[in-house]
């Protein structure tokens, strides 16, 4: 085996090497945004169902108040209290207040959300970044393998 043989098995085996490093390159990149993109579908749905889990308790609460208020309103009847002045501010007072605290389960919720969804954004983006981070390794992959083949064709 002479010297040209040599230098064309070596040609080939850069060649070969060069066209692996490119194609890991992609596919880890790929598999990357892959897992990226569904950890950001994953953290969407969890703020979905924190959303709809904290409608739902409100919704729950206020059925509740409902519930309490004709309680109150029923013990009221039996004793004989009407509907004015300070047991009707009690009532009203009782129903803002179920009120205000099912608001505040909604808002909760929907901070949920928001946090979920800022995590879903940061996931896609680590993704996009494994994508480019992939294109750049290829890139240089593709250049390293051209630079030794380019050795090796320089020495024939």
């Amino acid at each position: 085996m002479g010297i040209e043989t040599a230098l064309i098995a070596g040609l080939a085996v850069s060649a070969i090497a060069t066209g692996i490093g490119v194609y890991s390159g992609q596919q880890q990149a790929q598999s990357a945004a892959a897992l990226a993109k569904y950890n950001a579908d994953v953290q969407t749905q969890q703020g979905v169902a924190a959303k709809e889990e904290a409608n739902a308790a409100a919704q729950a609460h206020r059925t509740r108040r409902e519930s309490v208020l004709a309680s109150i309103r029923a013990r009221q009847a039996e004793s004989g209290v009407t509907g004015v002045g300070s047991p009707l501010d009690t009532v009203s007072k009782e129903a803002k207040t179920f009120e205000a605290e099912a608001l505040d389960m909604q808002r909760q919720g929907q901070l949920a959300q928001a946090g979920y969804n800022t995590r879903a954004q940061i996931s896609q983006l680590q993704g996009q970044s494994a994508r480019r981070t992939g294109n750049l390794n290829t890139a240089t992959s593709l250049t390293s393998g051209l630079g030794r083949s380019f050795d090796i064709i320089t020495q024939l």
